[in-house]
């Protein structure tokens, strides 16, 4: 079934778990939490099974696997292109945090790398034996809200990394370890930002995470920028 075709068939009643504490165990912002937990009653009144419980992220084979699987490739795409030019790495040449990456990889082995794969596989794993008994996990999209222009700073490493941590690791596990996600702009801050809530399927559920988006988009639209040109849709046409 394509997928444009799935949005129009009913999922039924699903299991759907909550997590509004990051993967680290840090705190998520109290507005991300209460608009994820009032999605969570949008998605009861839907008639789906909404409880709090929430996975356990395999928190340390994330951390250690992503660091050698964005380390070495990074090292091995800027080598071939400094080969091409026939000279070694500037200082200009990289911004700072992808600088730190390029040359921690050189650290690396052949056996941090499988090492690596292997966490990643353990990590995908465990997420994967959550969904045997959930259809679905609700989170927020990020951890924090709306940032500040600026903030994520590519040139202060340290500060990068500790901001995006908060930021995005709600969202990054499942970069990793592969389980499709959705994030829609359902919520508001209490200065009427935007807040992203996710939702994640097992593996090969997209139809379930578009299904259940195309019930929320009918039960809670949202706010979006006039289309231009204009597009004349059906009334019944869930996009």
């Amino acid at each position: 079934m394509r997928y444009v075709d799935a949005m129009r068939v009913d999922p039924g009643r699903l299991r759907i778990g909550i997590a509004t504490t990051l993967p680290s165990g840090a705190a998520v912002h109290p507005d991300c939490v209460a608009a994820t937990h009032d999605i969570a009653g949008v998605l009861t009144d839907l008639g789906h099974d909404v409880g709090d419980e929430a996975p356990d992220f395999p928190f340390e084979e994330i951390m250690s696997g992503l660091q050698y699987l964005m380390a070495v490739p990074v090292a091995v795409d800027v080598k071939a292109r400094l080969a091409a030019l026939g000279r070694d790495v500037r200082d200009d040449d990289l911004e700072p945090m992808t600088r730190i990456i390029y040359d921690g990889a050189d650290q690396d082995s052949a056996g941090d790398y499988v090492r690596a794969l292997r966490d990643l596989e353990t990590a995908a794993t465990t997420l994967g034996g959550y969904f045997a008994h959930h259809d679905l996990l609700l989170t927020p999209t990020l951890g924090t809200l709306v940032a500040p222009l600026g903030l994520l700073d590519t040139t202060d490493p340290a500060s990068l990394w500790q901001h995006a941590m908060s930021f995005s690791g709600m969202t990054s596990p499942f970069n990793v370890t592969g389980q499709p996600a959705i994030s829609l702009p359902l919520g508001t801050d209490s200065a009427g930002m935007p807040v992203g809530i996710q939702l994640v399927a097992a593996f090969g559920r997209e139809d379930l995470l578009l299904q259940v988006a195309a019930q929320l988009e009918q039960a809670r639209p949202w706010r979006t920028a006039p289309v231009w040109p204009p597009v004349d849709r059906p009334s019944d046409d869930p996009l």
